[in-house]
């Protein structure tokens, strides 16, 4: 609710099986996910997924509460911005504002 207040175009998904079903019907400027999905993916290998299948790059944003060591290590790999819940409003405007402006 918070993203379409905004005037953005929200797609939801939950695994990469829904993610297929969302990209068919539109293409993604941006992919905000949390990093824990459901059937033991992650919301980093479903956007790189989405990035492969549609031979695009976009920028991709993390909502986690994961500070696992091994999560850790999969967001400083990647290099993907990420943001620690609980996100404030403001946060989490000024990050997307960075990454699509």
């Amino acid at each position: 609710m918070l993203l379409k207040s905004w005037g953005y175009h929200c797609y939801q998904a939950n695994n990469w099986h829904s993610t297929k079903v969302v990209i068919n019907q539109q293409v993604p400027d941006m992919i905000v996910t949390d990093y824990q999905l459901r059937n033991n993916e992650t919301g980093l290998d479903v956007a790189f997924k989405v990035q492969t299948t549609l031979a695009k790059t976009f920028p991709i944003l993390v909502l986690t509460g994961n500070s696992h060591p091994d999560a850790i290590k999969h967001f400083k790999e990647t290099n993907v911005p990420v943001l620690y819940k609980p996100v404030n409003a403001e946060q989490l405007r000024d990050m997307l504002n960075q990454l699509l402006y």
